[in-house]
């Protein structure tokens, strides 16, 4: 949030990390891809509370650095793992912030890891999350929950490229 804007400045600059860190006002979704292109890592820093562990909910986030190529560093929740796959993801335990760092310091030293786990993301994001993958989830869902025949072809139209996430 722009509010917290200097307060991690601050924090960035007593950790020693000026220029190393870069921290952004939210942007136009448009943006996104031109930003993300400038990484080198996507993070998923998600809490083990109720909503992430009972109730999930869409990872718009991890969507958008799987599409972008970006390995990605998330909590090991239901949630996550149902989405991510380990070729494109490491794993931490939820809220273990020291484990958070090591992984992230992993990918930052070793960048055929940081590397192949990038090259794992896009074709994952094409599998599992392109518009019109999830668009036939939705309409095979849609058909189970009204009790209809199931169309022979499930998908409207053909897959249209990959452009950022649904």
């Amino acid at each position: 949030q722009p509010y917290w804007l200097s307060a991690l400045e601050d924090l960035a600059s007593e950790l020693k990390l000026e220029g190393q860190v870069q921290f952004s006002i939210p942007l136009p979704h448009e943006e996104l891809p031109q930003l993300l292109a400038e990484c080198d890592v996507g993070v998923v820093p998600l809490e083990a509370c109720e909503r992430n562990q009972v109730q999930g909910g869409a990872l718009a986030k991890a969507s958008e650095y799987l599409a972008a190529g970006l390995p990605i560093v998330a909590a090991d929740l239901p949630l996550t793992r149902e989405l991510l796959d380990e070729p494109a993801t490491l794993f931490y335990p939820p809220g273990d912030f020291s484990a958070l760092a090591d992984c992230l310091v992993r990918l930052a030293v070793d960048s055929n890891e940081r590397e192949a786990r990038g090259v794992q993301a896009r074709p994952q994001a094409e599998a599992q999350v392109a518009t019109s993958v999830v668009t036939g989830q939705l309409l095979r869902l849609y058909t189970e929950v009204l009790g209809e025949p199931a169309p022979s072809d499930q998908r409207s139209h053909p897959p249209a490229p990959l452009e950022g996430t649904p």
